[in-house]
């Protein structure tokens, strides 16, 4: 009993003392000193930290700025004025389309669902957009629009992203028409990007 005890921890030992090995084991229990540096990565902070048998020091390593703050630091405005011009680009091709679509239906209705927003960074984007289509598709007078979804023989759904970086941003919009039993019926978009000229305009 006793010398399975003795081998037992004899092999414990070894392990926490081997190269392969948790420094902070080694340093908690004080068994040994490391030998050489061991360095690894802190999950949370992202930072590579070096340990050695005197000290332990960390430094920094290269981390890529969050989205939000590429959009911060980007060269350009993004007004509402481009959202309504490019939500007026889809809209008008969904009027031009949707009459063949509900020939056979021409009292059918229809629920335009809210815009969802890919990326999330973009600067007041979901909201502009989609009560620019919504106004235009009212003002239409050639969709019976309904409140509810449950009610709607088909929905419109949309949704906006930057299908580019955020210091070239090429912004996106799509329509998907669906049916009652969620088959995707036609789709629409259009993009809109800065033009590269001295008054960075978008068009």
């Amino acid at each position: 009993m006793k010398k399975s005890l003795a081998l037992g921890l004899g092999v414990l030992a070894l392990t926490a003392c081997s190269e392969v090995r948790s420094p902070d084991l080694c340093n908690m229990l004080g068994w040994c000193r490391t030998k050489s540096n061991v360095e690894y990565i802190n999950v949370e902070t992202q930072e590579k930290v070096i340990y050695n048998d005197t000290m332990t020091t960390s430094y920094q390593g290269y981390q890529l700025p969050k989205r939000g703050e590429r959009y911060e630091a980007a060269n350009y405005v993004i007004t509402p004025e481009v959202y309504n011009v490019l939500a007026s680009r889809v809209a008008g091709k969904v009027l031009d389309d949707m009459p063949a679509i509900l020939a056979n239906q021409p009292n059918a209705t229809v629920y335009l669902a809210e815009t969802t927003q890919i990326d999330r960074y973009l600067p007041d984007a979901p909201n502009t957009v989609g009560a620019s289509v919504r106004n235009i598709l009212v003002n239409s007078n050639r969709l019976n629009l309904v409140s509810d979804p449950n009610a709607a023989d088909f929905i419109l759904e949309s949704s906006l992203t930057n299908s580019n970086t955020p210091e070239t941003p090429v912004i996106s919009y799509e329509m998907r028409l669906f049916d009652r039993a969620g088959n995707m019926l036609n789709s629409w978009m259009d993009t809109v990007r800065q033009v590269q000229n001295d008054d960075g305009s978008w068009w």
